[in-house]
């Protein structure tokens, strides 16, 4: 029962910091799409990547904040003229998990860009009847709504784990 509440409580962390990033998402997409003539399936990929950033740090410093960080370390490539400082630093826990958290979410960033495409395209005079020009952003909105499912789960046994 505990791990229950304790998963349904992140959950709702989780919700909390994606829903930080609708507006990041929003706002980036109106930027790049209306402002500067971007195609929408562009634009709204770009856009994401933008949420799934400043997503990461608020989901690992709050969501996840007690979630274990282990160590990982390669010493033969980390003595690696060159590049060894690369590597010791991506083998940091929080670049490693912004790593897999980025992983996930471009699964997400597809879904949301696909669901965002085609519900723009396939709905657009009932959404331009509702919304006008900015269409575009229910059908984002949808899109965001489709993929959270998915980067939740993925995020909770993969990436911090």
């Amino acid at each position: 029962m505990r791990d229950r509440q304790a998963t349904g409580r992140r959950f709702v962390k989780f919700a909390i910091v994606g829903a930080t990033g609708v507006p990041v998402t929003l706002a980036v997409n109106y930027l790049l799409f209306r402002i500067l003539g971007l195609p929408l399936p562009l634009s709204t990929a770009l856009a994401v990547e933008t949420a799934i950033v400043t997503n990461f740090f608020g989901n690992n410093l709050w969501t996840f904040r007690t979630a274990e960080m282990r160590e990982r370390r390669i010493p033969a490539l980390e003595r690696l003229p060159l590049v060894g400082g690369l590597i010791r630093m991506a083998l940091r826990p929080t670049m490693r998990r912004l790593a897999k958290y980025n992983a996930v979410s471009l699964i997400g960033l597809a879904v949301t860009t696909g669901v965002t495409s085609y519900v723009a395209v396939a709905y657009e005079e009932p959404l331009r009847a509702l919304a006008g020009a900015e269409y575009f952003l229910i059908a984002n909105l949808i899109g965001i709504g489709v993929a959270m499912a998915w980067n939740f789960f993925a995020n909770v046994v993969w990436t911090w784990h």
